[in-house]
């Protein structure tokens, strides 16, 4: 049960970044299928990224591996500085969204 736990909780900060994003991307682009694939290609980017090993250890593209890593069992290095860079971005994105949605004109 805690491997499920934790693998949940990593796929919730990865949810929240996504979410945080597709706030900052909503602002930025007018158009929401515009909107919905500068965010399915960051996923895409993002899942990519997590090849190249420093990137999967310390930034938000290692969370998916590492979600199921820990649901399969498997012995995993600590999550602690994917998530911690996944939720300080979350918490810029956001911050950068309110930032720019205030200066634009409804």
């Amino acid at each position: 049960v805690n491997t499920l736990w934790r693998s949940s909780l990593l796929w919730l900060v990865l949810g929240v970044l996504f979410i945080a994003l597709m706030a900052l991307l909503s602002v930025l682009v007018s158009s929401a299928a515009g909107a919905a694939g500068a965010g399915l290609g960051a996923y895409v980017l993002l899942s990519i990224g997590g090849i190249w090993n420093p990137l999967n250890s310390y930034s938000p593209a290692g969370i998916t591996g590492q979600a199921m890593s820990i649901a399969s069992g498997a012995e995993v290095p600590t999550s602690f500085w994917a998530v911690t860079t996944s939720l300080v971005l979350s918490l810029a994105l956001v911050c950068l969204a309110a930032m720019l949605f205030r200066r634009k004109e409804l």
